[in-house]
């Protein structure tokens, strides 16, 4: 069985790191020897993670390119002759050869980005192919354009099935698209069933405040950069007022991109904060796997974290969290866990007096939200392997 995952960002992403680890090693389990494809835009880096497998490939394709005349000619005659020819693109021929498409990036195409319909194309290829497309463990919409919506929507319809993490996405489909609801399944983020590595390091001081970066932040939600920079020094200071130290958590670390770089903000944010408080935060070295960093951030007393898959690490490890929120998916997770949202900072608001209150309250709860999580944990992860179970329907149909 060969299974093509696409919409991948790389290892240097965490979280995508998390998805990938996790879909393969749950895959194995229901197709023992399997191989598989990853498109992903580093392949040499993810080449020497620790998804490296003789039972993966990893292959560079520009997800963002646009789709010519000629590259389309190339698909067709490809499919209906089977002869491979010069406007072929060479990725192409892994979507021939896939028995499976999975898209598993999490809200890659859920609208936040402008390059989502370019990105939706993997799935329209795939129905040329006529393979059978799973969309896994998704964010998907809301879509403010309605004509992206429309297009976005008929993408949907060739698809054989969609799990959504979120039941924010999965009733804005069935209120939006209603014929989709016969094939669209409410479920968790594989994430969840992630395990931990450890990296050897104990913190050496048992009430440590996790505060995960995000250095997107500034493109997603156009803040600047420097004032970024001075939002996370204010309330790492207010932390260390409060008797805490501070592990910072740089969750994307792509070296091309500073505005993707949370290893680089976490540098220049160590150069920001006053000096007589830099002996109170720890910062882990570069290179480490997304099961290294939810080891870590296991550790933490509470955890403050912007990116997704951070922050399911640390709730899947019963530490209590905000959610530094700058699209719908951390609302999301949190009504699915909590069924209410008072656990979210809105980013956008970057007032540091407004997030520290927030702090102030779930540090008063903490236990309380711990007991909650211990409860509710195993049953998400119940949802997380829903994932498997429909994909193997789908498979063995």
């Amino acid at each position: 069985m060969k299974f093509l995952i696409v919409h991948n960002s790389g290892s240097f992403n965490k979280g995508c790191h998390a998805l990938s680890y996790v879909i393969v090693q749950e895959i194995e389990k229901l197709y023992p020897g399997s191989s598989y494809c990853i498109f992903t835009p580093t392949p040499e880096y993810d080449r020497k993670s620790s998804l490296a497998s003789t039972k993966i490939c990893f292959k560079n394709f520009n997800y963002t390119a646009k789709l010519g005349k000629k590259a389309i000619l190339g698909i067709l005659l490809y499919y209906f002759t089977g002869i491979k020819n010069k406007y072929l693109l060479r990725e192409l021929e892994d979507f021939h050869e896939a028995d499976v498409v999975i898209s598993s990036g999490g809200d890659t195409i859920c609208g936040t980005y402008s390059s989502t319909y370019k990105l939706a194309r993997f799935l329209r290829i795939a129905g040329v192919f006529k393979k059978k497309v799973i969309i896994l463990a998704a964010t998907l919409g809301p879509y403010k354009d309605l004509s992206l919506e429309k297009k976005m929507f008929q993408v949907f319809k060739g698809v054989s099935a969609i799990t959504l993490r979120d039941e924010c996405s999965f009733m804005y489909l069935r209120k939006k698209a209603p014929s989709l609801t016969k094939n669209t399944f409410l479920v968790a983020d594989p994430a969840f069933l992630l395990k931990k590595q450890s990296l050897g390091i104990e913190l050496k001081y048992d009430k440590t405040v996790g505060v995960g970066l995000s250095a997107s932040l500034v493109k997603t939600n156009r803040l600047k950069y420097q004032g970024l920079l001075h939002f996370y020094s204010n309330v790492i200071s207010e932390i260390i007022r409060r008797g805490y130290k501070v592990l910072l958590i740089a969750h994307v670390n792509q070296d091309s991109l500073d505005i993707n770089n949370d290893y680089k903000m976490g540098l220049d944010l160590l150069n920001t904060v006053d000096s007589s408080i830099k002996k109170e935060i720890i910062f882990h070295e570069k290179d480490i796997s997304s099961l290294e960093i939810k080891d870590l951030i296991s550790k933490c007393y509470i955890f403050l974290g912007a990116r997704m898959h951070s922050t399911i690490a640390s709730l899947s490890s019963m530490v209590p969290t905000i959610s530094l929120a700058y699209s719908e998916k951390a609302w999301g997770l949190n009504q699915m866990l909590f069924k209410h949202t008072k656990y979210v900072y809105d980013i956008e608001e970057l007032k540091p007096e407004t997030l520290m209150k927030l702090f102030d309250e779930v540090i008063l709860h903490r236990e309380n939200i711990i007991k909650v999580l211990t409860d509710v944990i195993p049953e998400v992860q119940e949802k997380s392997l829903l994932n498997f179970e429909i994909l193997k329907t789908i498979v063995d149909a």
